[in-house]
C-alpha cells in the first residue's frame, strides 16, 4: 500500500542539489551534539583504535607489542586464552598487530593529534601504557564527529533526489531513528568510516550524473578501495557502484579499470610490506562462513526480535518495497536496481556468516553500513511526489517506532549490557529471537534470568560426570536432570558452560561421552566453532577437534546440535586430559 501510495502520481525528475552550506553545517552541529550527549558507548571491537593512531603518530609503527608490554594486565581488554594478548590483537612473528582494520586509525589521526594537544591520550605519554579512559573519551568525541559528517553527506545526497523538506525529514530520522545514532556514533567501529566512504562515493556519482559530467575515476576508486579495506563485506557495494558508473557512456571505463588495478596493487603491496602477508591481520577467516543454517540466519537478519531489520529499521524495508513500484527514468531505475542488489548481496553474505548477530552490539549492527543505500532508495521513492494523508500517517507511526527503538539504543546503557545477560550472547540464537526480553526493552523490564557472571563458572579440572547432580553447575540450558543413564536433551539449544583450570596451551584433549539406544547424529560447537560432527550409537566417545586456545579460559560454551534421532541421546561426561 505504501509503495503504491508513494509512487502513484509522479513523472517529474529529481530536483538538483541545493548548495546551502550554512544549513548543512547547522544540521551537522546539531547531530554532533546529539550524538555526543547520548551516553551509551559500545567500545568493543574498537578498543585499540585511538591507541593505534597514537602509535602511528609518535612511533610511526603498527606494532602494539610495546603497548601491551608497558600496560598492567588489568587494563588490557579481554585477554585471550594465552593470558598474554588482548582479544583485539594477533601475533605475527615477534610483533603484535591490531586484529581489526587499521584504516580508521589512519583516517582519524589528525583528530587524535588535536585531542592529544588538548591533553587527552589513549597511551600514557611517559610509559606508553594503554589508558582505557582516554581511549573511551576520544572515541566518544571522534565517533560523534564522524557520524555528524555522515549525516551531512547523506543530507546532500537526499537533496539531489527529493525536495528540501523531505531531505531534512530523512536527515532528522537518520539522527534519532537509525543505526547511525544507535551504532555508528557509539564507537569507532570500522563500519563508521566505511559507511562514510560509501555515502561519499554515492554522492559523487549522483551529483556527476545530474551535472552530466564524468566521475573523477581516481577519487571514486580510491574511496571505494578504502571502504572495502575498512569493511570487506562492502565489496559487493563497490562492485555494483563500479558497474553503474561503467554503464554510463560519459565515464572513462579504461580509467576506472586502471585505477582499480593501481589501488588494488597498492593495497596488496602495503600489506606485504607492513605485515609480511598480502592480507591484513585478522581474527576472522573463511572458517566463520558455512552453508549450515543459512536460511535460518537470513530469517534472523530480517525478523529476529533483537537483531532483525524489519524490527529495528522498518522504514528501510518500506523504502525497498516502495522503490520496486516506482516509475523512474533510465538512470534512476539503474541505481534503484543496483541499490537493491547491493542490499540483497550483503544480506545473503551474512546469512552464511556464523557470527551474524554482530557480537556485543545493538540491533542489526552488521547492516548499519547499508544506510546510504537505504537513504538513496527512500529519496528516489519520495522524489517530488504528492503524498496521501493515510500514507503520511502510516509512515509517521513507523517513524515513531523506529525513533523509540534507536533512542533507547543511544540513551539506555541497559540495552548494551543486555549482551552480557544470560542466555543472550553465549546461548546465541535462542534469545536473539525471543520476545520475552528483547534488547530494545532492556532496562524497562526485569531480567527473567540472572547476568552471565552472577555465579562463578564451573571449572573443568578433569571430568564432569553428568550422571551425578554435582555436574549441575556445568549445565547452562536444555539438559534434563542428572540420572543413572546420563542427562537427556530437553530443548533445542542444549549447552554447557565451563572454565578451563588454566590457559589452554593447545595440547589438551576434550572428549564427550554419550550414549543412545537408537542411532543419532549430532554436531558439537565450542565457542561457536564446530569441533565435531558424528554418529552416536550405544556408548560413544567423541573427541572434540579444534583449537581450544581460541576460547576464553574463563567462559566457554559447548553446544550440542541434534541433526537427527536424538530422542534417546544421553550425555554422560565431558573429559579434559593433557597430551
Amino acid at each position: 500500500m505504501s509503495a503504491v501510495g508513494i509512487c502513484a502520481a509522479d513523472s517529474r525528475q529529481p530536483a538538483p542539489i541545493e548548495n546551502k552550506p550554512i544549513w548543512l553545517l547547522a544540521l551537522g552541529l546539531i547531530a554532533a551534539i546529539y550524538f555526543y550527549l547520548a551516553p551509551v558507548m559500545q567500545v568493543s571491537d574498537a578498543q585499540f583504535t585511538v591507541a593505534l593512531s597514537e602509535r602511528l603518530l609518535y612511533a610511526h609503527s603498527l606494532d602494539l607489542k610495546p603497548v601491551i608490554d608497558a600496560s598492567p594486565a588489568h587494563v588490557l581488554p579481554f585477554q585471550d586464552a594465552n593470558g598474554d594478548l588482548p582479544l583485539h590483537t594477533v601475533r605475527i612473528g615477534d610483533r603484535v598487530f591490531y586484529a581489526y582494520p587499521i584504516w580508521t586509525s589512519v583516517l582519524i589521526s589528525p583528530l587524535v593529534w588535536l585531542l592529544n594537544g588538548a591533553g587527552l591520550h589513549a597511551l600514557d605519554p611517559l610509559t606508553g601504557a594503554y589508558v582505557p579512559a582516554g581511549e573511551f573519551k576520544a572515541q566518544r568525541i571522534i565517533a560523534a564527529l564522524l557520524a555528524a559528517l555522515l549525516i551531512m553527506v547523506l543530507m546532500r545526497l537526499a537533496l539531489a533526489l527529493t525536495t528540501p523538506k523531505r531531505a531534512l525529514a530523512l536527515a532528522l530520522l537518520l539522527i534519532v531513528a537509525s543505526s547511525v545514532s544507535s551504532t555508528l556514533s557509539r564507537a569507532l567501529w570500522a563500519q563508521s568510516a566505511a559507511t562514510l566512504m560509501l555515502a561519499l562515493a554515492l554522492l559523487h556519482v549522483v551529483s556527476r550524473w545530474q551535472q552530466q559530467r564524468a566521475v573523477a575515476a581516481a577519487w571514486l576508486v580510491g574511496s571505494l578501495t578504502l571502504m572495502v579495506l575498512l569493511r570487506q563485506p562492502l565489496l559487493f557495494s563497490a562492485l555494483l557502484i563500479g558497474l553503474g558508473v561503467a554503464l554510463d557512456p560519459l565515464n572513462n571505463r579504461r580509467a576506472l579499470v586502471l585505477w582499480t588495478l593501481l589501488f588494488g596493487a597498492a593495497a596488496l603491496a602495503f600489506h606485504f610490506i607492513a605485515f609480511a602477508q598480502i592480507t591484513p591481520p585478522s581474527r576472522y577467516g573463511p572458517s566463520l562462513f558455512t552453508l549450515e543454517r543459512a536460511p535460518q540466519r537470513l530469517f534472523s537478519l530480517c525478523f529476529a526480535a533483537s537483531r532483525g531489520m524489519a524490527i529495528y529499521l522498518p522504514l528501510a524495508v518500506v523504502a525497498m518495497l516502495a522503490a520496486l513500484f516506482c516509475r523512474f527514468g533510465t538512470m534512476e531505475r539503474r541505481w534503484r536496481t543496483l541499490a537493491l542488489l547491493a542490499i540483497t548481496a550483503h544480506l545473503l553474505l551474512l546469512a552464511f556468516y556464523k557470527p551474524w548477530a554482530g557480537g556485543g552490539a545493538y540491533g542489526p549492527r552488521l547492516l548499519a553500513e547499508l544506510t546510504p543505500w537505504w537513504l538513496l532508495l527512500a529519496a528516489l521513492a519520495l522524489g517530488q511526489r504528492p503524498l496521501r494523508a493515510a500514507l503520511l500517517a502510516a509512515l509517521a507511526v513507523l517513524a515513531l517506532w523506529q525513533t523509540f527503538i534507536h533512542v533507547r539504543g543511544s540513551f539506555s546503557q541497559a540495552t548494551f549490557e543486555w549482551n552480557n545477560v544470560e542466555p543472550t550472547y553465549v546461548a546465541g540464537r535462542a534469545n536473539f529471537h525471543g520476545w520475552r526480553y528483547p534488547q530494545f526493552l532492556a532496562g524497562w523490564r526485569d531480567r527473567p534470568y540472572p547476568p552471565v557472571n552472577a555465579t562463578p563458572l564451573a571449572v573443568l579440572e578433569a571430568t564432569a560426570n553428568f550422571t551425578d547432580p554435582s555436574s549441575d553447575p556445568f549445565v547452562h540450558s536444555d539438559f534434563g536432570p542428572a540420572a543413572a543413564n546420563g542427562r537427556a536433551l530437553s530443548g533445542p539449544f542444549p549447552q554447557l558452560r565451563f572454565a578451563f583450570p588454566a590457559a589452554p596451551t593447545g595440547s589438551e584433549r576434550l572428549t564427550l561421552d554419550l550414549s543412545s539406544s537408537k542411532p543419532a547424529e549430532i554436531s558439537v560447537f565450542l565457542n561457536d566453532q564446530k569441533v565435531q560432527h558424528g554418529a552416536v550409537s550405544g556408548f560413544t566417545q567423541l573427541p572434540l577437534h579444534g583449537e581450544y586456545r581460541r576460547g576464553n579460559m574463563r567462559n566457554n560454551a559447548l553446544r550440542i546440535d541434534c541433526v537427527r534421532g536424538c530422542a534417546e541421546l544421553r550425555l554422560l561426561a565431558l573429559n579434559l586430559t593433557p597430551q
